[in-house]
């Protein structure tokens, strides 16, 4: 095994090297491989530091993607034909990792959670089953510790523990001491999309994130896992702007029976609301109000109180996405990104059907927002940052 994650090292090596040496920024990207190198030597010789060396390999991996996207748009001719091959290679590699090795979540005391948190000194979030506080393990790793109510955290545990995906926020360890119930998930410092959407972020960086998302929410229902409240809040974005799906306070393993869950406001499948019963398509609907936030840049309840859904979608059933559609990443989109936010206009007002039965299935939805990427990076003058 050792020997065939070494060998995926060596073949990004070598295509990130054939492009290097085409393209002024080598010395960055040679860098970034010898870290590459310098983890496989490590998972080789010390399986204990395991989680680590993996967790470096993925970071790293995903700047490579993110470099080669940025030269994309100035250097077509040099990348277009090797970034399919390294995306692959990439792919294979990242595949591996997850295959090899799955970090099992630890159980901590609460003195190491109060230790790690300086006492919950330092609150970075309110979600609807509890309180989320920032910390540092005595490992240095930073994590973001959330405070539930007893049963609340025992089911939460349970549904999350097992769970492993690249775009699902990674549940670290708990804590259940008294009546205490405290679950530690990875930190993930740099935003969240709703934060990003004020930063004028670029169309191919929007339409990645959307594309993340529904890569988790499609991994959650085939693993029979409703998330129950998907809200723009709850995708987290690391430094290379790759997003995790988080708080999972509502959700559920797919019932059978009415369920009583509190779905942020914007975002309340109005199915859901009718029948109390989580499908997943409530899933897709919220996952639709995220796009309509993409396309618009609006908040899902704008000042007058009207819902995000109630103002955008009228004018894109009726073909007048230009009348709502955020001016900010450009004030004039290329051919190429006209074409990919008309189809995620279409799949996001397929996804907000009052009944839940004719909404897109999610596997067609992540389809849709993959030709819709493929649109945008196809395009001569996308921006990027």
């Amino acid at each position: 095994m050792a020997a065939l994650v070494f060998a995926g090292v060596v073949l990004v090596i070598i295509t990130g090297l054939a492009i290097a040496a085409k393209l002024s920024p080598w010395l960055a990207v040679i860098s970034m491989l010898l870290q590459l190198v310098a983890a496989a030597r490590g998972i080789m010789a010390d399986g204990q530091e395991l989680a680590g060396h993996v967790q470096t390999i993925l970071r790293v991996v995903h700047w490579i993607i993110d470099f080669f996207h940025n030269l994309y748009a100035r250097h077509r001719e040099d990348v277009e034909m090797i970034l399919s091959e390294v995306t692959r290679i990439i792919d294979f590699f990242l595949n591996l990792c997850a295959a090899w090795y799955h970090e099992e979540a630890e159980q901590y005391t609460l003195a190491q959670v109060r230790a790690a948190t300086n006492n919950f000194a330092d609150l970075i979030g309110q979600g609807v089953s509890g309180r989320v506080y920032k910390g540092t393990l005595d490992d240095g790793r930073k994590v973001a510790v959330k405070r539930l109510g007893l049963r609340r955290a025992e089911h939460t545990f349970a549904l999350l523990q097992p769970l492993s995906h690249d775009h699902i926020a990674r549940l670290v360890g708990w804590c259940t001491e008294g009546e205490h119930r405290i679950l530690v998930y990875e930190h993930i410092g740099n935003d969240t999309l709703r934060g990003r959407l004020h930063n004028n972020t670029s169309w191919i960086t929007r339409v990645q994130v959307l594309l993340g998302a529904a890569r988790a929410i499609e991994y959650l229902h085939s693993e029979v896992v409703i998330h129950g409240n998907l809200t723009s809040a709850n995708i987290l974005l690391d430094r290379s702007l790759t997003p995790r799906v988080f708080g999972f306070g509502a959700s559920v393993r797919r019932p059978s029976e009415a369920v009583g869950v509190v779905q942020t406001e914007g975002y309340r499948d109005p199915e859901y609301d009718r029948t109390r019963r989580l499908k997943p398509a409530t899933d897709v609907y919220s996952l639709g109000v995220v796009m309509l936030e993409v396309l618009t840049g609006q908040p899902p309840v704008r000042a007058n109180n009207a819902t995000l859904v109630s103002w955008a979608l009228p004018s894109i059933q009726a073909g007048k996405l230009d009348d709502v559609l955020d001016r900010r990443p450009t004030s004039k989109p290329t051919q190429g990104q006209r074409q990919a936010l008309e189809l995620v206009a279409k799949t996001a007002a397929s996804c907000l059907c009052r009944d839940g039965d004719n909404r897109r299935a999610i596997s067609r939805v992540v389809k849709e927002l993959e030709e819709a990427l493929k649109l945008i990076c196809t395009d001569d003058s996308f921006g990027y940052y």
